[in-house]
């Protein structure tokens, strides 16, 4: 289940670049560039080509 009142990135955002946030992220869409957060959710849908650092992870699908 994704945390309460989270910051979002939907399925049609794709970002380059990096992401920093300090508080919930839920993310469906594309990342290409690094994530840091304290808590992250990440749907199946979810595309990242960096590196994840966070304190909370919780990943609805699969990890390549």
């Amino acid at each position: 289940m994704a945390p309460r009142n989270p910051s979002q990135i939907n399925e049609d955002v794709r970002i380059t670049g990096t992401i920093t946030v300090s508080e919930p992220l839920v993310m469906a869409g594309q990342l290409d560039g690094d994530v840091n957060a304290d808590t992250l959710y990440l749907w199946s849908i979810t595309i990242i080509a960096g590196e994840i650092t966070a304190q909370s992870l919780t990943i609805d699908g699969r990890v390549l």
